[in-house]
């Protein structure tokens, strides 16, 4: 019998183990289950051992296998004893060989198919390193010494992966060889085991640390191997390719998408094990609920679309099949492409004038939700059909999270655009921005000079709300004029306390500047004359108390005091402008937390913009119309139901901040005024300021009446407009005010308001002539 090596002798070099073969292993294992057992196996194993027994020649070690010529029914034997009854010796893929060798001396058809190469070799992958095999091999022997002398069991796997081209198909097939040691004798040659080290094998992982450490320890020529080893040899491609994609989706952030892809479709192919079918996986890529595909056309990746690239209305065909995979998300399948199938789909014209007869078209589904698809395409007849899909489902998951990472990856880029070019937006008007950054994502990949478009919104109404706490520039001018005061009477109070322990003029004198600042404050603090106090409290004052401070205990018991008594956060002497500061929060808190809830309400309705900004109080913009959501037929009836809301928010807003008055530390109240303009306007989005505002003449003139009208007063008179408990409405248009005098008269039949209905006339503003305006008074206990 002759026994298969490998063809590169250099493969057994520097590991020079003595191995021979021998059956006495196998028949002491035979032995050991004839004692085990008391049955009908006995008797084979009986009849097994006296036949191996009749040939002692082979029960000793033996590297001569001529011996095995004449040896065939022992061979025979040896299988059925081995091989599994229900196992078919044409498809298995088992060899015997010598231990730990490439020397194969019996193995079965379909072992040699795959493992003998057209010299008669086995074959050994060219992709795999001979040192690395070489070490692979020392590990191997040395795990078996170590678990069977020094009692190790390692965790270490023996398992050798091969990839092996597959010569029909052309692809790369991997195999894993496991292989059976237990009739596998080691024998130790020397005198005394030696002891190991630690460093030779962690204790933790159960690997080996140091092969040249236990080469110089246990050096192979002290041991000595009989016996045989059985390969068992299992095909792992799918396994493989399936590890593959997975590993592929793990780290594809560290590659380009493209690149990606055309890994994926190779292991894709590996996987379905057939390298004539053509595969093309494309993620099926959304902007506002429409697919888009432009990335996929000039990325040259998709099948159909290479034959498609010069015909427009054929594109459009191939995004209607796009959509259909969408909404009925079952494959396309076109096992042979005819005239009937390019009738019906007249893209699969161009894919037949360029050779390929088949065609799929399979969705990658996740959620109900198509992700994406993967395209299979043949040029040989009835190679694709249903079968493959089987081979894809294990496949299909893993996929679909790549597909995944994918989209999440191109939302990324797309919100990357927004936020450089634009600001966050709100869901209104999000669609606008998307389509811009896609436009000019869509140029840069075309390879286009990308340029960012204006974003407008033309023929909006506008509605214009604010609400305003009253008198908050006097408030606030109180409440620092009291701090200070009393900051002073502090100063004077310490100052006199130091005189007493410090013999310093300058404290006398800085005590009679105190007392003169203190006397000239005026009802009204000016911005100049808080200005000359803060710089004499903190450039005078603090400066000397800082520095007497360490002068002895006393006294730096008496300045920490007065730090303490101004600290910002927490001193006492604040505590008039913590509490405005405080009220005004709990106004502000209150009214944002009311409109963002009624935001919601209104956007139900019909989409619209709405823009809140806090100023003393809180003002907003709101913008609806056509251009907002342009997939959403307007109708007046939405502009006249927010002109409603808005006036009986107001309303509810007036009751709130009174309800609020008893808790608050500083009773402040709010006005709440309303600009009615019955005219369209344009808004466009500012990239310098990131808002939008509005365009043209006219528009211009709507933005001017809204920063000029907060504290108009009436004509001929000293009364301010806007007051507590009331609505202001200000219109120019007599006709503006109609609609609205419709809705005062609705709410007051809901005793919403009162009916103290005024109509006003307004002084002159700066450029603003003939305003007029409606004042409604609101019933503050309903």
């Amino acid at each position: 019998m002759e026994m298969i090596t490998a063809d590169k002798k250099e493969y057994g070099e520097k590991v020079s183990v003595q191995s021979a073969v021998s059956f006495q292993p196998f028949i002491d294992f035979l032995k050991e289950k004839y004692e085990e057992n008391d049955d009908v196996r006995n008797k084979f194993f009986r009849f097994i051992i006296k036949k191996f027994e009749a040939r002692p020649d082979l029960l000793a070690p033996f590297n001569d296998l001529s011996k095995l010529d004449d040896a065939g029914e022992l061979i025979d034997l040896l299988k059925t004893t081995i091989f599994p009854l229900t196992g078919d010796e044409q498809k298995l893929r088992i060899a015997f060989s010598v231990p730990f060798q490439f020397g194969i001396f019996y193995a079965t058809e379909a072992f040699r198919k795959t493992f003998y190469n057209d010299l008669g070799y086995l074959y050994i992958p060219s992709s795999v390193p001979v040192e690395q095999i070489k070490k692979d091999k020392m590990r191997s022997i040395y795990k078996e010494i170590l678990e069977r002398f020094y009692n190790l069991k390692l965790a270490e796997s023996d398992d050798i992966i091969y990839p092996i081209s597959d010569q029909h198909t052309g692809l790369i097939r991997y195999y894993k060889i496991t292989i059976d040691k237990r009739f596998v004798d080691i024998k130790y040659n020397g005198t005394k085991l030696p002891e190991l080290t630690k460093n030779m094998v962690c204790s933790k992982t159960l690997t080996i640390l140091d092969i040249d450490e236990l080469q110089q320890l246990l050096p192979f020529e002290e041991f000595s191997l009989e016996g045989f080893a059985i390969w068992h040899v299992e095909d792992i491609t799918q396994q493989h390719a399936l590890n593959e994609i997975k590993n592929i989706i793990l780290s594809a952030y560290q590659r380009d998408d493209n690149s990606n892809y055309q890994l994926l479709e190779k292991s894709i192919n590996t996987l379905i094990g057939n390298a004539e079918v053509e595969i093309a996986m494309l993620p099926v890529i959304k902007i506002n609920d429409s697919i888009v595909f432009e990335d996929v056309i000039n990325s040259g990746r998709s099948l159909l679309l290479k034959s498609l690239s010069s015909f427009s209305s054929l594109q459009k065909s191939y995004s209607d099949v796009l959509n259909e995979c969408d909404n009925e998300l079952e494959p396309l399948v076109f096992a042979t492409i005819g005239d009937k199938e390019i009738k019906e789909y007249p893209f699969l014209g161009p894919m037949r004038a360029s050779g390929y007869v088949s065609y799929v078209c399979y969705p990658i589904i996740a959620n109900n939700e198509l992700l994406g698809v993967i395209e299979l395409a043949s040029k040989k007849e009835s190679l694709l059909d249903h079968t493959f899909f089987g081979k894809l489902e294990p496949a299909f998951t893993l996929l679909a999270q790549g597909l995944d990472g994918y989209r999440d990856r191109f939302n990324a880029r797309l919100q990357k655009i927004i936020k450089d070019k634009f600001t966050s937006v709100q869901p209104a008007v999000e669609w606008k921005f998307n389509e811009q950054a896609w436009n000019y994502l869509r140029k840069t990949i075309k390879g286009e000079e990308p340029e960012i478009d204006n974003i407008v919104f033309e023929n909006v109404s506008p509605l214009y709300g604010a609400v305003d706490i009253r008198n908050s520039s006097v408030e606030r001018n109180y409440a620092i004029k009291k701090d200070i005061t009393e900051q002073l009477l502090l100063i004077t109070e310490t100052l006199g306390l130091l005189q007493k322990h410090v013999k310093l003029p300058v404290l006398e004198e800085l005590e009679f500047k105190n007392n003169l600042l203190m006397q000239n404050l005026n009802d009204e603090l000016s911005p100049e004359e808080e200005l000359k106090l803060n710089d004499f409290i903190d450039n005078e004052i603090e400066p000397l108390f800082n520095h007497l401070r360490h002068i002895d205990n006393t006294i730096d018991k008496q300045v920490y005091d007065y730090f303490n008594a101004v600290n910002e956060l927490h001193g006492h002497i604040y505590h008039h402008r913590r509490e405005y500061e405080e009220s005004l929060d709990v106004i502000n808190k209150t009214l944002g937390n009311y409109l963002d809830s009624e935001k919601e309400k209104i956007q139900d309705v019909y989409p619209s913009y709405f823009e809140k900004y806090k100023t003393d109080g809180i003002e907003y913009n709101i913008y609806i119309g056509q251009s907002i959501a342009p997939q959403k037929p307007f109708d007046a009836v939405y502009l006249r139901n927010l002109r409603l809301w808005q006036l009986r928010s107001m309303a509810e807003i007036a009751k709130l901040t009174h309800k609020l008055l008893p808790s608050l530390k500083v009773p402040l109240q709010t006005t709440q005024l309303i600009l009615v303009h019955n005219k369209p306007i344009d808004i466009s989005f500012r990239r310098d300021e990131r808002k939008f505002d509005v365009e043209g003449a006219y528009n211009i003139r709507y933005e001017m009446i809204k920063k000029r009208i907060d504290k108009v007063h009436i004509y001929n008179s000293t009364e301010r407009l806007t007051q507590p408990g009331k609505i202001a409405l200000v219109y120019t248009n007599p006709k503006e005010a109609e609609e609205y005098l419709q809705y005062i008269s609705f709410l007051q039949s809901k005793n919403l308001l009162l009916k103290d209905l005024e109509h006003l006339d307004l002084e002159e503003l700066q450029g603003v002539l003939g305003l007029k305006a409606i004042r409604i008074g609101v019933n503050l206990e309903s």
